[in-house]
């Protein structure tokens, strides 16, 4: 069984064992990476930390500094690639918390340093290092004994969303959480996850969450899933956890470590549940907003002179925004793909471009003429190009279509 050679592989320590695992076809696009890893505190020294630069900034040049500091450079390695986690210690402190992946033992792993870079001087203490051939066992109850009802164990891997394709992601948006589903070709981009997964026992359940982690939801999405014996997903997370990477090379090498966490299914619920909730939230602040927008740049676009003439199409628009039948967030991100499309026009104050579509959209009612044997068609075709030529995203009911059909007659 591919499981079992795989895991026995990844649990095998010592120091003559591999730092790359690859796993046999169909599985070799993702890899596990066994690195030594590097703890660290950077920060910029005292005499350029009072310049207008801070800790955030030194994160682009951490490879650099380290490299510099190591004598090695960081992707002479398996994962072909450096791979370093940078965040803040604390909100109030100007210093950055630091974990490097190494192929090779360093000189030194615990001291204070220094180094120079283009903002200053920056100090960095190192803490120590751990390899993670060695593997570390889950002190972790979920796995140990039955379940009750809701305490299932789940095992959460959280991706960058480049990791995901954007059709799952545009799928797991609209939702609290996008399920797994063999037969629904929709979500065939996941059935690699699900099979690499299955390496550790055969999986319950898969599914993708976009709206988790707090300020990480915006670039990164949450992968839970749940094997259908718990000892397979406590050994599937001991594989991933612990410092360890996932690196894979296909279509360009990519490597992150790897963040995994354990959760009862009850957890997991809450916090999708809540994310969903904060999501729902921002959305309808910004759609206010969007809404509030639109309508301005609608009345602005009126040509002078046919106020009057217009004032029924207007109105009925202003009450489709109002009920959603005209998408404003949707109207304000196609008009804004309508512009980046035309190259005169990139250069213009997106505002002025977005009236300029309305102005136009309001023109071409102005020249037509419905027919009396086929009116909504021809008001079908106009909403159509509407959407095309101006942006203008607009999706209406029967009876909404009989009324605006009305008003183009009047028109």
């Amino acid at each position: 069984m591919q499981s079992a050679a795989f895991v026995a592989s990844a649990a095998s320590g010592g120091s003559g064992s591999p730092q790359l695992l690859t796993p046999a076809e169909p599985h070799t696009w993702l890899a596990i990476a066994r690195p030594r890893v590097l703890s660290a505190e950077v920060s910029l020294a005292a005499e350029s930390s009072g310049k207008a630069s801070s800790c955030d900034s030194l994160i682009p040049l951490l490879p650099l500094i380290f490299e510099k500091l190591l004598g090695k450079p960081l992707d002479a390695a398996p994962w072909a690639l450096p791979v370093i986690r940078a965040e803040r210690r604390s909100p109030e402190e100007d210093l950055l918390s630091v974990t490097t992946a190494l192929a090779f033992e360093p000189k030194a792993s615990t001291g204070l340093f220094e180094v120079s870079t283009p903002l200053g001087r920056v100090t960095i203490r190192l803490l120590g290092q751990r390899d993670t051939r060695e593997t570390q066992e889950l002190d972790n109850a979920l796995f140990c004994g039955d379940s009750g009802e809701g305490q299932d164990p789940l095992v959460l891997i959280r991706l960058p969303n480049e990791w995901l394709e954007a059709s799952i992601l545009r799928a797991a948006w609209g939702k609290k959480a996008l399920e797994f589903d063999s037969v629904n070709d929709d979500l065939a981009p996941l059935a690699c996850w699900h099979s690499w997964l299955s390496q550790w026992g055969e999986v319950k359940k898969l599914l993708v969450s976009a709206h988790t982690g707090g300020l990480q939801a915006e670039s990164s999405s949450l992968l839970a899933v749940s094997f259908v014996e718990s000892a397979d997903g406590r050994r599937c997370a001991e594989a991933l956890g612990g410092g360890r990477l996932l690196s894979r090379k296909e279509p360009s090498p990519m490597a992150i470590f790897a963040d995994v966490q354990c959760k009862t299914w009850e957890e997991y619920n809450e916090e999708v549940e809540s994310a969903w909730k904060d999501h729902l939230r921002l959305e309808e602040e910004i759609s206010c907003i969007d809404r509030g927008l639109v309508q301005q740049e609608l009345r602005e676009a009126v040509p002078p002179g046919v106020e009057g003439c217009l004032e029924p199409l207007v109105s009925a628009l202003e009450r489709w925004l109002e009920s959603g039948a005209l998408h404003a967030t949707s109207t304000i991100c196609t008009q804004r793909r309508l512009q980046e499309a035309e190259p005169g026009a990139r250069s213009k104050p997106p505002d002025l471009f977005r009236r300029a579509c309305w102005h136009g959209a309001l023109r071409v009612v102005l020249q037509i003429r419905p027919k009396e044997e086929e009116p909504e068609a021809l008001v079908l075709a106009v909403c159509e190009h509407w959407r095309k030529a101006h942006g203008v995203c607009l999706e209406l009911d029967s009876e909404e279509i009989e009324e605006l059909t009305s008003i183009m007659q009047e028109v």
